[in-house]
């Protein structure tokens, strides 16, 4: 299929920067590893809509967690390696303000017992129960936040849940 249409983008020197850095590491030109990331999404079900999740992106019996990683938290957490930028903090800030739409659910009284939960663990600054349930519910975003940077991680996770009251509630 030729391609007509164009798509700019804005983003800042790191970003711009880390999104060529991933590209070269795949052997990839820029355009193409953007194409492939949209690719990915739109193949995994994200909505035309926004960030609504397709029934089939749902979990499957017996699979703990959707197993979701989104190029966004994968380039924060790239980011944060590097220590460009900002750290693994913003990266659980980021991944605390896309919770919602990440983990797996089949009704929604599954969504909202996992977001009771997780505002449970949150208020009470529950540090090993936090883990415990991102690592059940997104094991593939865990994997990239080094163990010596869980506590920075929740650290801003905390801080957006603060700074938008209500934000877990189902």
């Amino acid at each position: 299929m030729a391609k007509s249409k164009w798509i700019m983008l804005r983003v800042n020197e790191e970003t711009k920067s880390a999104i060529g850095d991933a590209a070269r590491q795949r052997n990839m030109a820029v355009t193409t590893f953007m194409l492939d990331a949209a690719r990915r999404a739109i193949e995994a079900g994200v909505s035309r809509k926004g960030l609504e999740v397709h029934p089939k992106t749902k979990s499957r019996k017996g699979a703990p967690g959707s197993g979701a990683c989104p190029a966004f938290f994968q380039a924060l957490c790239y980011e944060a390696r590097r220590g460009a930028g900002h750290g693994y903090d913003w990266a659980g800030y980021e991944l605390a303000r896309h919770v919602r739409q990440l983990i797996a659910w089949d009704n929604s009284g599954e969504l909202r017992g996992k977001l009771r939960k997780l505002a449970t663990l949150v208020r009470s600054y529950d540090d090993e129960g936090m883990l415990e349930w991102l690592e059940e519910e997104l094991p593939q975003c865990m994997q990239l936040v080094p163990e010596r940077r869980h506590q920075r991680f929740l650290k801003g996770f905390y801080q957006m849940v603060e700074e938008n009251d209500g934000v877990l509630l189902p």
